[in-house]
Protein backbone atom coordinates (compact mmCIF):
# COMPACT_ATOMS: atom_id res chain seq x y z
CA UNK A 1 0.00 0.00 0.00
CA UNK A 2 2.76 2.30 0.34
CA UNK A 3 3.84 2.10 -2.96
CA UNK A 4 0.38 2.84 -4.68
CA UNK A 5 0.42 5.75 -6.72
CA UNK A 6 -0.66 7.16 -10.19
CA UNK A 7 1.18 8.64 -13.18
CA UNK A 8 0.11 12.41 -14.28
CA UNK A 9 0.62 12.23 -18.37
CA UNK A 10 0.75 15.04 -20.72
CA UNK A 11 -1.97 13.76 -23.17
CA UNK A 12 0.38 15.61 -26.07
CA UNK A 13 3.59 14.92 -25.29
CA UNK A 14 2.83 11.48 -23.88
CA UNK A 15 5.52 12.76 -21.03
CA UNK A 16 5.10 11.88 -17.12
CA UNK A 17 4.32 14.96 -15.61
CA UNK A 18 4.34 13.93 -12.08
CA UNK A 19 3.88 10.49 -9.79
CA UNK A 20 1.37 10.86 -7.07
CA UNK A 21 1.75 8.69 -3.76
CA UNK A 22 -1.43 7.62 -2.49
CA UNK A 23 -2.23 6.04 1.47
CA UNK A 24 -4.85 3.73 -0.19
CA UNK A 25 -7.09 2.41 -2.90
CA UNK A 26 -10.17 4.64 -2.31
CA UNK A 27 -7.89 7.58 -2.74
CA UNK A 28 -6.99 6.40 -5.83
CA UNK A 29 -10.44 5.21 -6.84
CA UNK A 30 -11.04 9.35 -5.70
CA UNK A 31 -8.57 10.66 -8.06
CA UNK A 32 -9.98 8.44 -11.17
CA UNK A 33 -13.29 9.54 -10.62
CA UNK A 34 -11.90 13.19 -10.77
CA UNK A 35 -9.86 12.79 -13.43
CA UNK A 36 -12.69 11.64 -15.47
CA UNK A 37 -14.94 14.30 -14.71
CA UNK A 38 -12.11 16.75 -15.12
CA UNK A 39 -12.36 15.16 -18.94
CA UNK A 40 -15.81 15.78 -19.22
CA UNK A 41 -16.15 19.11 -17.60
CA UNK A 42 -13.09 20.34 -19.67
CA UNK A 43 -14.56 19.03 -23.34
CA UNK A 44 -17.63 20.83 -22.47
CA UNK A 45 -15.99 24.05 -21.50
CA UNK A 46 -13.67 24.04 -23.83
CA UNK A 47 -16.01 23.47 -26.92
CA UNK A 48 -18.24 26.44 -25.43
CA UNK A 49 -15.26 28.84 -24.69
CA UNK A 50 -14.50 27.75 -28.38
CA UNK A 51 -17.60 28.72 -29.85
CA UNK A 52 -17.32 32.20 -28.15
CA UNK A 53 -13.71 33.15 -27.65
CA UNK A 54 -14.93 34.58 -23.77
CA UNK A 55 -13.24 33.35 -20.66
CA UNK A 56 -11.74 35.50 -17.90
CA UNK A 57 -8.80 35.18 -16.54
CA UNK A 58 -10.29 35.98 -13.27
CA UNK A 59 -11.17 32.07 -12.62
CA UNK A 60 -7.10 31.36 -12.10
CA UNK A 61 -6.63 30.10 -15.88
CA UNK A 62 -3.89 30.01 -18.21
CA UNK A 63 -3.05 33.10 -20.27
CA UNK A 64 -4.18 31.63 -23.31
CA UNK A 65 -7.88 31.57 -21.84
CA UNK A 66 -8.14 34.73 -20.65
CA UNK A 67 -11.28 36.90 -22.28
CA UNK A 68 -11.10 37.79 -25.96
CA UNK A 69 -7.88 35.02 -26.87
CA UNK A 70 -9.64 31.61 -26.87
CA UNK A 71 -11.24 32.41 -29.98
CA UNK A 72 -8.04 33.46 -31.88
CA UNK A 73 -6.77 30.21 -31.34
CA UNK A 74 -7.48 27.00 -32.17
CA UNK A 75 -8.93 23.77 -30.22
CA UNK A 76 -5.39 21.85 -30.00
CA UNK A 77 -3.85 25.14 -28.18
CA UNK A 78 -7.68 25.58 -26.52
CA UNK A 79 -7.23 21.99 -25.05
CA UNK A 80 -3.07 22.56 -24.40
CA UNK A 81 -3.96 25.23 -22.35
CA UNK A 82 -6.36 23.14 -20.23
CA UNK A 83 -4.20 20.84 -19.73
CA UNK A 84 -0.94 23.65 -18.91
CA UNK A 85 -3.69 24.07 -16.01
CA UNK A 86 -4.01 20.45 -14.88
CA UNK A 87 -0.04 20.62 -14.39
CA UNK A 88 -0.18 23.16 -11.89
CA UNK A 89 -1.90 21.05 -9.71
CA UNK A 90 -0.38 18.51 -6.76
CA UNK A 91 -2.37 15.75 -7.72
CA UNK A 92 -4.93 14.42 -10.09
CA UNK A 93 -7.82 15.46 -7.56
CA UNK A 94 -6.87 19.06 -7.61
CA UNK A 95 -6.40 18.66 -11.30
CA UNK A 96 -10.01 17.62 -11.49
CA UNK A 97 -11.59 20.73 -9.02
CA UNK A 98 -9.57 22.89 -11.18
CA UNK A 99 -11.06 21.83 -14.82
CA UNK A 100 -14.23 21.37 -13.25
CA UNK A 101 -13.94 24.81 -12.23
CA UNK A 102 -12.69 26.39 -15.59
CA UNK A 103 -15.51 24.44 -17.31
CA UNK A 104 -18.44 25.79 -14.30
CA UNK A 105 -16.93 29.16 -15.21
CA UNK A 106 -17.10 28.92 -19.25
CA UNK A 107 -20.49 27.78 -18.77
CA UNK A 108 -21.95 30.55 -16.12
CA UNK A 109 -20.09 33.22 -18.48
CA UNK A 110 -21.79 32.42 -21.38
CA UNK A 111 -24.83 32.04 -19.95
CA UNK A 112 -24.82 35.74 -18.69
CA UNK A 113 -23.60 36.43 -22.00
CA UNK A 114 -26.94 35.27 -23.19
CA UNK A 115 -29.49 37.37 -20.68
CA UNK A 116 -27.16 40.08 -21.44
CA UNK A 117 -27.99 40.73 -24.64
CA UNK A 118 -31.91 39.18 -24.40
CA UNK A 119 -34.30 41.61 -26.01
CA UNK A 120 -35.23 44.08 -23.30
CA UNK A 121 -32.69 43.31 -20.95
CA UNK A 122 -29.29 45.11 -20.28
CA UNK A 123 -27.73 45.37 -23.29
CA UNK A 124 -31.49 47.36 -24.63
CA UNK A 125 -30.03 50.33 -21.98
CA UNK A 126 -26.12 49.79 -21.56
CA UNK A 127 -25.33 48.17 -25.34
CA UNK A 128 -23.55 45.79 -26.72
CA UNK A 129 -20.02 47.24 -26.23
CA UNK A 130 -21.31 48.02 -22.12
CA UNK A 131 -20.50 51.72 -22.80
CA UNK A 132 -24.03 52.67 -22.22
CA UNK A 133 -25.65 55.46 -23.82
CA UNK A 134 -24.66 58.83 -22.12
CA UNK A 135 -26.59 60.91 -24.06
CA UNK A 136 -29.61 59.74 -23.32
CA UNK A 137 -28.81 58.72 -19.68
CA UNK A 138 -27.70 55.19 -19.31
CA UNK A 139 -23.94 55.03 -17.85
CA UNK A 140 -21.97 52.49 -19.30
CA UNK A 141 -20.93 49.50 -17.43
CA UNK A 142 -17.34 49.38 -19.13
CA UNK A 143 -14.96 50.88 -16.00
CA UNK A 144 -18.01 51.10 -13.58
CA UNK A 145 -17.11 50.79 -9.64
CA UNK A 146 -20.70 49.76 -9.80
CA UNK A 147 -20.00 47.31 -11.67
CA UNK A 148 -16.49 45.82 -10.17
CA UNK A 149 -16.89 47.04 -7.15
CA UNK A 150 -19.41 45.75 -3.76
CA UNK A 151 -21.11 42.71 -5.24
CA UNK A 152 -24.05 43.35 -2.76
CA UNK A 153 -24.41 46.80 -4.47
CA UNK A 154 -24.84 45.77 -7.51
CA UNK A 155 -27.01 42.68 -6.61
CA UNK A 156 -29.43 44.91 -5.22
CA UNK A 157 -29.36 47.00 -7.88
CA UNK A 158 -29.88 43.97 -10.05
CA UNK A 159 -32.86 42.73 -7.89
CA UNK A 160 -34.70 45.89 -7.11
CA UNK A 161 -33.26 48.49 -9.84
CA UNK A 162 -32.15 51.95 -9.20
CA UNK A 163 -33.50 55.52 -9.61
CA UNK A 164 -32.16 58.74 -8.90
CA UNK A 165 -29.02 61.08 -9.84
CA UNK A 166 -25.60 59.39 -10.57
CA UNK A 167 -22.03 60.62 -11.32
CA UNK A 168 -19.44 57.82 -12.92
CA UNK A 169 -16.05 58.92 -14.59
CA UNK A 170 -16.86 62.76 -14.38
CA UNK A 171 -20.27 62.50 -16.16
CA UNK A 172 -23.95 63.20 -14.53
CA UNK A 173 -26.47 61.44 -14.67
CA UNK A 174 -29.96 62.60 -14.12
CA UNK A 175 -31.67 59.18 -13.66
CA UNK A 176 -35.05 59.93 -14.73
CA UNK A 177 -35.67 57.19 -16.57
CA UNK A 178 -35.06 54.10 -13.85
CA UNK A 179 -33.01 51.26 -14.23
CA UNK A 180 -34.76 47.95 -14.43
CA UNK A 181 -35.63 45.44 -11.39
CA UNK A 182 -34.98 42.00 -12.55
CA UNK A 183 -35.58 39.91 -9.23
CA UNK A 184 -38.96 39.25 -10.53
CA UNK A 185 -37.85 37.64 -14.23
CA UNK A 186 -34.33 36.25 -12.93
CA UNK A 187 -33.89 33.35 -10.73
CA UNK A 188 -30.77 33.55 -8.56
CA UNK A 189 -28.98 31.78 -10.82
CA UNK A 190 -29.23 34.33 -13.72
CA UNK A 191 -28.62 37.28 -11.68
CA UNK A 192 -25.42 35.64 -10.89
CA UNK A 193 -24.45 34.56 -14.50
CA UNK A 194 -25.48 37.48 -15.67
CA UNK A 195 -23.66 39.76 -13.20
CA UNK A 196 -20.60 37.25 -13.25
CA UNK A 197 -20.39 38.32 -17.35
CA UNK A 198 -20.70 41.78 -16.79
CA UNK A 199 -18.33 41.71 -14.19
CA UNK A 200 -15.98 39.97 -16.69
CA UNK A 201 -16.54 42.02 -20.31
CA UNK A 202 -16.08 45.93 -21.40
CA UNK A 203 -12.52 45.27 -19.96
CA UNK A 204 -13.97 44.77 -16.41
CA UNK A 205 -12.17 42.19 -14.11
CA UNK A 206 -14.12 41.29 -10.88
CA UNK A 207 -15.01 38.44 -9.10
CA UNK A 208 -17.93 35.84 -10.27
CA UNK A 209 -21.07 36.04 -8.61
CA UNK A 210 -22.72 33.08 -6.70
CA UNK A 211 -26.08 32.39 -6.76
CA UNK A 212 -26.22 31.71 -3.00
CA UNK A 213 -25.12 35.08 -2.81
CA UNK A 214 -28.14 36.70 -4.81
CA UNK A 215 -30.60 33.88 -2.94
CA UNK A 216 -29.18 35.84 0.78
CA UNK A 217 -29.58 38.98 -0.56
CA UNK A 218 -33.16 38.42 -2.28
CA UNK A 219 -33.87 37.50 0.61
CA UNK A 220 -33.13 40.04 2.99
CA UNK A 221 -34.31 42.47 0.83
CA UNK A 222 -37.36 41.13 0.06
CA UNK A 223 -39.87 42.89 -1.81
CA UNK A 224 -38.96 46.45 -1.91
CA UNK A 225 -39.09 49.17 -4.57
CA UNK A 226 -35.92 50.87 -6.63
CA UNK A 227 -32.78 52.11 -4.72
CA UNK A 228 -31.51 55.31 -4.95
CA UNK A 229 -27.92 55.61 -5.73
CA UNK A 230 -26.90 57.82 -2.29
CA UNK A 231 -28.57 54.84 -0.50
CA UNK A 232 -26.39 52.42 -1.91
CA UNK A 233 -23.25 54.29 -1.51
CA UNK A 234 -23.92 54.88 2.17
CA UNK A 235 -24.69 50.88 2.82
CA UNK A 236 -22.01 50.06 0.68
CA UNK A 237 -19.35 52.90 0.60
CA UNK A 238 -16.87 52.63 -2.60
CA UNK A 239 -13.09 52.19 -0.87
Amino acid sequence: RANLGLDVIDKFSGERVARVAFADAAAIEDAIAAAYAAREAMAAGMAAAAREGVIADNFGLDPRLQQGQLGKTNAKDAIAAAFAVAKTARNPVEAGLKLVRMAIAGKRFLAGHEIYHREGFCGTCHQADGKGLPSAGFPPLASSYWVTGAEERLIKVTLHGLMGPLELNGVKYPGQVPMTPFGGMLNDAQVADVLTYVRNSFGNKAAPVLPESVAKIRKATGTRSFYSPDELLKEHPEK
